[in-house]
């Protein structure tokens, strides 16, 4: 449902944004047409009702018929944007600011302006009758913002990678927060940031680091918690409580108030050392409510924080803390824990030589991520060791991230980073599915390509270029998107998303009609009635060979 609402709010904005300019050039026309700007002024009023609504439905569930409404509210918007541009085409009387342009419009083609405005008043009219068709307010209207929204339940992944020696490529990260939480035993309170895309194993390291046993000698307590996106500070503070306090009685906690339980948290941990992790951390606001719960003078205490997002960290960061940035697995530590899950029996190497090249290719495919190499490794160790049956996982990724068990956990690592964005950040984030495996999209382009399909939007007193090139910034700060190059100055020059992700975004571009991609590997000619954006990929060919239009 969350693709869905989100390609929905994207249509209903760029269809309200041309109603209002439509309207405004409506206004100005030395004859009104009353009838006409009644018609757009309905149709306006309908979107920004809808508007409202569906945002407060992104990332929420609901049922089929709901689905369908808003499949509908979709279309009709799409249909909105094509009537209304269309008319722009035909009338570019006041929707541009050239003089000697308006004035030839104006005197040379008077009839072709009564003819648009006549074809869009038929159009609006037809509209009208299909918004009334679409019973959508009440619908939208009796679903709460609480209902159908997802538990958040933490995924848990030590089925995946479980042991110590499962750790590839991990050894220099381990040796280094081990060093971090043994030292600096009589400073004060210090951060260490451990900061990774989803399935870049941060949770899994830190954890391995937290039942160290040389870890457990140095602090007089511990605590684990699990902070999340939906983050309830209330209950944060009394599981603190009841790891670090060793509060037996949970009814005793439950009596008190926020205030009474910081008190006791500051006055229960001045004079011990403790060591805590906030694992999966999204919000500042969130950090600054915990951490402002402890004391901050405590000799050697540490708190570990791991997020996916490294400008939350840079922003939180003090002098004295530090950051650790988990990066994807180096091409032999990759083929090694493929080579531990998909081969059990035999963990240094692929046994049979037929199957080297699209085992190669699985393992390049999953961008260095230590968590879908494994499970891609589990899946195929459960089929065929033939070539055609890791050839078709290949091919097939994609649709194997949502129906595999084993894959499904990429996708819901993968998931609450997408769910964090914003509607206008998911579109430029989704727009990356237009482009084929390993290309580097140009910063320029990209930024060009974003403030044409109207996701930018002026911000205060930034230009559009500026507002997009934040956008691109908040991309890579949350690990989504990687730099290829940068420029001499420090900006972005080249960019790209890694294999796996994109594989994601296309499944999910999918699902809310925001692209259909035609490539090679596809079984089927048969496409959506209703084709938004179109990418059309050739592995034959050179990039600049291959389509990528907008329809």
């Amino acid at each position: 449902m969350a693709e869905l609402a989100v390609s929905a709010v994207s249509a209903v904005s760029a269809a309200l944004s041309l109603v209002k300019e439509v309207l405004s050039f409506l206004e100005q026309e030395p004859n009104p047409q009353k009838d006409v700007s009644g018609d757009v002024q309905n149709i306006r009023n309908w979107l920004s009702t809808l508007q409202s609504y569906l945002k407060q439905m992104d990332g929420k569930e609901s049922d089929d018929i709901l689905k369908d409404c808003v499949s509908q509210v979709r279309d009709l918007a799409y249909d909105i944007e094509d009537v209304l541009d269309e008319f722009r085409v035909h009338v570019p009387i006041k929707f541009h600011g050239h003089r000697i342009s308006t004035y030839v419009e104006g005197v040379f083609h008077p009839v072709k302006h009564r003819n648009a405005l006549r074809k869009m008043s038929s159009e609006v009219q037809r509209i009208n009758r299909r918004m009334h068709g679409i019973k959508t307010l009440d619908r939208l209207r009796s679903i709460s913002p609480e209902e159908g929204s997802r538990s958040g339940a933490r995924v848990e992944l030590c089925h995946v990678i479980p042991k110590e020696d499962d750790m590839v490529g991990f050894e220099g990260y381990k040796e280094t927060l081990i060093n971090y939480l043994l030292g600096d035993s009589r400073s004060g309170l210090k951060h260490i940031w451990v900061v990774g895309i989803g399935g870049s194993g941060k949770t899994i390291l830190v954890k391995n680091v937290y039942e160290s046993k040389k870890v457990l000698k140095k602090y007089d307590c511990r605590a684990w918690i699990h902070v999340s996106r939906s983050c309830k500070i209330n209950e944060v503070l009394r599981s603190m409580l009841k790891q670090l306090c060793k509060v037996r009685k949970q009814s005793d906690l439950l009596e008190l108030d926020e205030g009474e339980l910081r008190d006791k948290l500051k006055k229960d941990l001045q004079q011990r050392r403790y060591l805590l992790v906030l694992d999966d951390v999204w919000g500042e606001d969130d950090w600054k409510s915990i951490v402002h719960a402890l004391p901050q003078g405590s000799g050697g205490s540490k708190i570990i924080i791991t997020s996916p997002k490294h400008n939350l960290a840079k922003s939180c960061v003090g002098s004295s803390d530090y950051i650790l940035e988990i990066t994807g697995l180096e091409w032999r530590e990759a083929w090694e824990l493929f080579c531990k899950k998909a081969f059990p029996s035999n963990e240094k190497c692929c046994p049979r030589e037929e199957l080297v090249e699209w085992s190669q290719k699985i393992v390049k495919k999953c961008g260095g991520l230590p968590l879908a190499i494994a499970a891609v490794g589990i899946l195929l160790s459960k089929k065929r060791q033939i070539p055609i049956e890791w050839k078709k996982l290949h091919d097939s990724l994609g649709s194997e991230i949502d129906s595999d068990y084993s894959l499904a956990i990429i996708s819901r690592i993968l998931l609450p980073s997408y769910k964090d964005l914003s509607i206008n950040l998911k579109n430029c984030f989704l727009y990356f599915s237009i482009f084929p495996e390993d290309y580097s999209i140009a910063q320029e382009r990209l930024i060009r390509s974003w403030i044409a399909e109207g996701f930018i939007k002026e911000r205060g007193g930034k230009t559009l270029e500026d507002v997009a090139e934040d956008y691109l910034n908040e991309l890579i700060g949350r690990n989504l998107v990687d730099v290829s190059k940068w420029d001499f100055d420090g900006r972005v020059k080249f960019c790209r998303v890694q294999n796996l992700i994109q594989e994601f975004i296309i499944l999910k571009s999918k699902e809310g009609n925001f692209v259909k991609v035609l490539a090679e590997s596809d079984s089927s000619s048969s496409t959506d009635n209703k084709i938004r954006r179109l990418s059309i990929h050739h592995s034959k060919t050179r990039w600049s060979d291959r389509s990528s239009l907008r329809l």
